[in-house]
């Protein structure tokens, strides 16, 4: 009986495992598809594509997955209507509630920010607007592109990019022979390393382009570093880092010439 029943929670086990992958591999490909069709379908139709795919697929992991992409169709549709803009920041935000990878979540967040930015520059006229508009926004945008800096710190991503490990194809014969098996071991070893070190660089990338963004909105008047610093060690809570941002931040201040926006308009 407890063979029988060992035996039944087994294939149990098995049949769901496979069957979840098989349906994230189906999402995937659904995924794909709509990818393929950017800049040649409609927007809010690639949208509706993907709300649809809701209802067939409801893990967790899937209903992120279709969130993310959503955002991802808006981002690079270049946020060409503005009203969509806040529906394209509540999907980022949906996108975030559930588990996503390092990758995507730092995009979501990056992409959160983007939009927030599209609407201040289109709600606060400079140099017209009182500063604190501007400066009230600013906050929150650089709250969200230092949670993704976050999320690639918290990975333990070296801080330079690094060349990538090569990977060369095996020959060798007999196939079966204990060299020919160390030596494609050793080669697979290589390429799980190379992949490490491509992901590793491309966060590294997309941190810098993150810092870029918080360094660009708070090199500009009204000038705000205490905010700044005080945010980043909330969320960062990495001293070097911090540092390193205001740093940078300086540095844009000192080499930006001046605008003429000399003063808070109150």
């Amino acid at each position: 009986m407890h063979r029988l029943l060992k035996c039944t929670l087994l294939i149990t086990v098995c049949y769901f495992s496979s069957n979840g992958s098989v349906r994230a591999d189906e999402l995937r490909k659904h995924l794909a598809q709509i990818d393929m069709q950017k800049g040649r379908t409609d927007t809010e139709k690639l949208e509706k594509q993907c709300l649809d795919l809701l209802d067939e697929y409801t893990s967790p992991a899937d209903q992120g997955r279709i969130y993310a992409q959503i955002a991802h169709v808006y981002a690079q549709s270049g946020l060409k209507d503005p009203d969509r803009l806040a529906e394209y920041r509540d999907y980022c935000d949906k996108a975030l509630q559930y588990r996503l990878n390092v990758v995507t979540a730092m995009r979501m967040y990056g992409y959160w920010a983007s939009a927030l930015q599209s609407l201040c520059r289109r709600q606060v006229k400079w140099p017209e607007s009182p500063w604190h508009e501007f400066a009230d926004t600013r906050r929150e945008i650089a709250t969200l592109y230092l949670r993704g800096i976050k999320i690639i710190l918290d990975r333990g991503t070296p801080g330079e990019t690094r060349p990538l490990p090569m990977v060369h194809k095996v020959n060798c014969h007999p196939a079966d022979s204990p060299s020919c098996q160390e030596s494609l071991k050793k080669n697979e070893e290589r390429r799980r390393a190379r992949a490490r070190v491509m992901l590793d660089n491309d966060l590294v990338f997309h941190r810098k382009m993150l810092i870029d963004h918080c360094v660009h909105i708070y090199s500009q008047k009204p000038v705000d570093t205490e905010e700044l610093a005080a945010v980043a060690r909330e969320i960062l809570g990495d001293e070097d880092a911090v540092t390193e941002l205001l740093t940078r931040v300086a540095r844009r201040i000192m080499n930006t010439p001046d605008t003429g926006r000399t003063k808070r308009d109150e």
